[in-house]
């Protein structure tokens, strides 16, 4: 859902970045620190997510034509953002 909103430019570094964190965390696993393998595994995913959903509000309110995250109320009398056209 979020690449319908969203430029997947940005998305995709984002995974390649997680890609590598974990193969860091195979290199940290084979000398023996599995534990803080796993704390960064589970870290990178969850910083991934975070940042996919923040981009996904920031363009929704964009999109919207809001800048305030207060302006909620307004924000929510409005129709769904338009998918970004592929191109």
């Amino acid at each position: 859902m979020a690449t319908a909103y969203i430029k997947g430019m940005k998305i995709r570094l984002y995974f390649g970045i997680t890609l590598l964190l974990a193969g860091a965390a195979v290199l940290l696993k084979q000398m023996l620190l599995p534990t803080l393998a796993g704390y960064l595994m589970l870290s990178s995913a969850a910083v991934l997510s975070g940042i996919i959903i923040y981009m996904l509000i920031k363009s929704a309110y964009a999109q919207a034509g809001l800048t305030n995250p207060s302006d909620h109320k307004e924000f929510s009398k409005q129709k769904l953002p338009q998918r970004i056209e592929k191109g």
